[in-house]
Parts: C-alpha cells; structure tokens; sequence
C-alpha cells in the first residue's frame, strides 16, 4: 500500500488501543513524508532551472512540475485529514 492510500484509509480502529497504533503509524508516515520534503522542493527547483535556460522538454517538466506539487499537497492534506480523523475517534 503506497502512502496516499495509507494516508485516505477509512480504518479507525475498534479500540483506544488500536487508534493509538493507528495514530503512532500515521506520525512515522508524516515523518517520513516531512524528510523528503527537502527533496521535492529541490528537484521541482532544478526543474524550474531548466525550464528558464528554455530546456526542449520545458513543457513538460512545467506539467510534471505541476502534477508533482499537486500530489505532494494532496498527500500533506490527506495525512492532516487522517490525522483529524483519528484524533475524533479517539475522543469517542
């Protein structure tokens, strides 16, 4: 299972136990998320380069560019939302 399915997975445990395995799992995803972002900001950098000094694939390291922030945040919000989401079934 990759992250972002991780990360949307609707599991939230039938126990206090099993929510707090949940949430211990999902702050070493979030960890593990928050060390490579470094890395993505610095090969979107490199490719903004590029694409100033008019590579011949501009156009489509601008598009993957694009597509690669565009999964990044939607991989942040998703891990935020399951964050929220066990926070709540904790509390019941």
């Amino acid at each position: 299972m990759d992250r972002r399915e991780d990360a949307l997975s609707p599991a939230l445990g039938s126990s206090l136990v099993e929510v707090n395995s949940l949430q211990r799992k999902l702050d070493t995803m979030s960890k593990e998320v928050d060390n490579h972002d470094q890395r993505i900001q610095q090969v979107c950098a490199d490719g903004e380069q590029m694409i100033g000094e008019r590579h011949e694939r501009a156009d489509e390291f601008q598009s993957e560019i694009a597509r690669l922030g565009q999964h990044w945040a939607e991989l942040r919000e998703a891990i935020e939302q399951r964050r929220v989401r066990l926070d709540d079934s904790q509390r019941v």
